[in-house]
């Protein structure tokens, strides 16, 4: 993969995540740049995101491979050889910021194809891949807000009206009618 590939590989996965496409669509387009299926697993190897569905039970066989064999992959990108007589490895690369792990960016192809993969480019994709972590993270933690907010009013009785409650309740998927 060519540095201009490689630039243009980190400004869409951008786009996308200032655009808010989601999980599912960065390992898609990721996918079609490199020409491999991709997944995006959280820290306990579960799939979060792949770029191709009939590929799906691969996961469950790497997640159970990574498992049993303890595989030492926290901070650095890995192969892991999945089957040498079907030709099934995936190279991994934790998705993180400083030490936190967020996940882990999963490309599965052919063993020579991964051996000669741009590792520049796949760190670019973890990279932007963190920042969409961290985005959903930032909007998690202020809904959080807003909801416990919502309840100390309701607690301390501070709600202007019974129809303000019952409209912020809505918002927040709770049932109210006892109010």
């Amino acid at each position: 993969m060519t540095t201009q590939t490689g630039e243009t590989l980190y400004h869409i996965l951008l786009n996308l995540v200032l655009r808010e496409k989601g999980l599912d669509d960065l390992a898609a387009a990721f996918s079609r740049i490199i020409g491999s299926t991709v997944f995006l697993l959280d820290r306990e190897f579960n799939l979060l995101a792949c770029s191709d569905e009939s590929t799906t039970h691969l996961c469950r066989e790497l997640k159970a491979r990574l498992l049993e064999d303890h595989v030492d992959i926290h901070d650095q990108v890995t192969i892991v050889e999945l089957d040498h007589e079907r030709y099934l490895s995936f190279f991994l690369l934790p998705i993180q910021v400083d030490t936190t792990i967020y996940g882990y960016l999963c490309i599965f192809d052919d063993p020579r194809k991964l051996r000669t993969i741009d590792v520049t480019a796949v760190e670019q994709a973890a990279l932007v891949m963190a920042l969409d972590f961290q985005k959903r993270m930032a909007v998690e933690e202020i809904e959080r807000r807003y909801l416990n907010d919502f309840v100390r009013d309701l607690l301390e009785g501070r709600m202007e009206s019974r129809s303000n409650a019952l409209h912020r309740g809505n918002i927040y998927k709770l049932s109210l009618i006892h109010i």
